[in-house]
């Protein structure tokens, strides 16, 4: 989904996915690829809800993947931003739910870029997360004969 605020481009929501506490690291989300030529910044909201365990811990991180192609061919993908805790288990199970916002400078990157948040739990347990992922790009070029 694409729409326009103020000339700005916003693109929507495209993931929900939910996690457990693993013994290997997580894996990340699956993602949005993005399209950013044409946009100096971006704004990356992840909506997480979480289930830890008492003196468990949750992370979230972002990993970024990027190219000049839309397929992500000869992509090189890395941690674009540390993680993040964002939940600590008080007693018994504890529920969360928050959103963290990250910004970029997305002028750094190729014009294709999928950006992927990652949960990283402190122990293998009954812990679940459920992440969102949603995208706004900002300060769109504009045409000298724009009105």
């Amino acid at each position: 989904m694409q729409a326009f605020i103020n000339d700005q481009s916003v693109l929507g929501a495209a993931i929900n996915q939910t996690f457990t506490a693993q013994t290997a690291a997580q894996s990340p989300a699956t993602g949005i690829i993005v399209n950013r030529a044409g946009f100096y910044s971006a704004d990356i909201l992840v909506p997480y809800h979480a289930t830890v365990a008492i003196g468990n811990t949750l992370g979230i991180g972002l990993q970024i993947t990027e190219s000049d192609t839309s397929t992500l061919s000869g992509s090189t993908a890395y941690t674009l931003l540390a993680t993040q805790n964002v939940a600590t288990g008080i007693t018994g199970t504890t529920t969360f739910d928050g959103i963290l916002k990250y910004g970029i400078d997305a002028r750094q990157y190729h014009q294709y870029v999928k950006i992927q948040p990652i949960a990283v739990f402190s122990a293998t347990a009954t812990d679940t997360c459920t992440l969102g992922e949603i995208i706004y790009l900002t300060d769109s070029y504009r045409s000298p004969n724009a009105g």
